[in-house]
């Protein structure tokens, strides 16, 4: 067993994350990670789809992620795999995106 916590004098640190890939419309969990603190949720969210890839038709799929998972390698991974995807991204994360006339917008 890994220990995903350090106790330094009576204070806690965390050195571990949790991920979900979660069904919203049949109320279950479809895969669930726990990783060291270092990696990167583009990296969880990559495992996500490769351990999803085995359940039900993926044309059914919607990936909602936050903005903590957005990257262009993840973006290109989802296109190429044909999945559908929404994703809350930061400003100035691409010129596109930030010429929206509208906060929400399709890119």
């Amino acid at each position: 067993m890994r220990l995903f916590w350090w106790n330094e004098k009576a204070r806690l640190f965390a050195i571990a994350q949790g991920s979900i890939a979660y069904d919203v419309l049949n109320d279950i969990v479809m895969d669930a990670l726990l990783a060291p603190l270092s990696t990167d949720k583009s990296t969880l969210a990559n495992r996500h789809l490769e351990n999803c890839k085995a359940l039900d038709n993926h044309e059914k799929q919607l990936f909602v992620c936050d903005r903590g998972y957005a990257s262009f390698e993840l973006i290109d991974l989802l296109v190429q795999n044909g999945r559908q995807f929404v994703m809350r991204v930061r400003e100035k994360f691409n010129l596109a995106i930030d010429a929206q006339p509208r906060p929400d917008g399709i890119v």
